[in-house]
């Protein structure tokens, strides 16, 4: 059990990490000077799935009963966490701050995870 514990541990934080990453250098990118807009949607792309998919043994923890419902929880805060774009796009075009500090911010907060 510790073994796997420590297995999905690590794919988690590597999956944060990229997520991070690819928020960083797209709070960096700029169409005209450093053009890493695929790359920072790769990465982005690619630490989804590892966070998502190291929490479905966490279930295995509770009782039968409970396996379920905290599956179905944590699927629910996985697609909930989508909402963070649109929030970040009011915050930049409507609230007016800038992409780089609402980007930069969001990867803060997953490094600080």
């Amino acid at each position: 059990l510790f073994g796997t514990c420590m297995v999905q541990r690590r794919a988690n934080c590597i999956g944060c990490a990229l997520v991070a990453t690819g928020l960083l250098v797209l709070a960096l990118s700029d169409s005209r000077s450093f053009d890493a807009f695929p790359l920072a949607f790769a990465l982005i792309g690619m630490g989804g799935p590892g966070v998502h998919i190291s929490l479905f043994h966490v279930a295995l923890l509770f009782p039968a009963a409970y396996k379920n419902r905290v599956q179905s929880t944590l699927v629910g805060a996985f697609v909930l966490s989508g909402i963070a774009f649109p929030v970040e796009r009011w915050l930049i075009e409507d609230v007016g701050y800038a992409r780089r500090t609402v980007l930069s911010a969001h990867a803060i907060l997953l490094f600080a995870a």
